[in-house]
């Protein structure tokens, strides 16, 4: 019995790592933001970050826009690098929760968890290409998560999710066509915002479902154990 309770706790703890990287994520951008020198698309000689004008992008840069060596770079990384470690956990339990097929939920696993280890690289020359690629698999693992939510019945994560697509769509018809581009820097944090939600509340209910198996697991023992020591009792 103690090692399937060691097991559980394991368990329990390893589907609590996304809401960790969530946290340790907004950290570190917070601290990213403060050391950002200055300089946006809008404004180039600007001191700081803005949020409302500067790209997350920005804070990966070896230079910032104003010209002055990039401080905030090797945090911005670092932030990436533990929200993207972490979201390889959320997408391996992510499928466990749907009542879909065993290839979709493959599908759902290998396309997210993809997306997450190439957003790894979106700090190196290849940005553009890790944007399409990696945003390209993370919309297949999100569409698909959709029809899983659809039909199991979690109509509230249904909802939230959509909007997360909706978000992500709009800010790549945006990123590809230049299309309203002042407006891209702050409808990338929303949906940024968006989807670090959805991911928190996805998470909570892959971890209430390891509690609930860890409930069903612990208390048929403890009843067998009591029941036992009666009989020897009587």
């Amino acid at each position: 019995m103690k090692k399937i309770e060691i097991g559980i706790r394991k368990k329990s703890f390893l589907v609590r790592i996304p809401f960790i990287g969530i946290a340790l994520f907004v950290f570190l951008y917070v601290v990213a933001a403060q050391l950002y020198p200055g300089g946006s698309s809008v404004d180039p000689i600007s001191r700081g970050y803005s949020w409302l004008h500067n790209y997350w992008c920005d804070l990966l840069d070896v230079y910032a826009i104003n010209g002055v060596r990039n401080p905030s770079r090797q945090v911005a990384i670092g932030a990436m690098m533990v929200m993207c470690f972490c979201q390889i956990f959320f997408w391996h339990d992510v499928p466990k929760l749907l009542d879909v097929s065993t290839g979709m939920k493959k599908i759902i696993e290998y396309c997210g968890t993809s997306s997450m280890v190439i957003g790894m690289f979106l700090f190196t020359e290849y940005h553009d290409l890790v944007v399409n690629l990696g945003g390209f698999l993370w919309g297949i693992a999100l569409a698909l998560t959709m029809v899983g939510l659809y039909r199991t019945g979690m109509f509230e994560a249904l909802w939230i999710g959509e909007a997360c697509l909706g978000l992500g769509a709009i800010n790549y018809f945006i990123f590809d066509t230049g299309i309203c581009l002042p407006a891209l820097a702050m409808t990338q944090k929303i949906a940024l915002a968006a989807y670090l939600y959805w991911t928190g509340f996805m998470n909570q209910a892959a971890y209430r479902t390891v509690k609930a198996k860890k409930n069903n697991q612990y208390l048929p023992s403890v009843v067998t154990n009591k029941s036992t020591k009666f009989h020897k009792n009587g």
